[in-house]
């Protein structure tokens, strides 16, 4: 985990996607619900926006990816999105 850190931005962010990863994709939803009720954003889409954030970092092994990996997993999220 610790070896592609070299900045204090990429520890930092090393680190809470090791936690994300530890606590699972509840932990996000129970969090995101808890927002939801308290109605902390004034967009409906800014609910969306973080938990694809944390999904992205949740999925990732080391919090690192390339841009094409990224782009991958937006597409599919995507779909699985708008197919209803």
């Amino acid at each position: 985990m610790t070896d592609d850190i070299t900045t204090l931005k990429g520890a930092k962010d090393a680190l809470f996607s090791y936690l994300l990863q530890e606590k699972g994709q509840g932990f996000i939803d129970e969090i995101l619900n808890d927002l939801k009720e308290a109605n902390r954003f004034n967009s409906r889409s800014d609910y969306t926006k973080l938990k694809t954030d944390l999904n992205k970092m949740i999925v990732a092994k080391n919090g690192n990816k390339s841009d094409l990996m990224q782009e991958l997993e937006t597409s599919i999220y995507n779909v699985a999105k708008y197919a209803r």
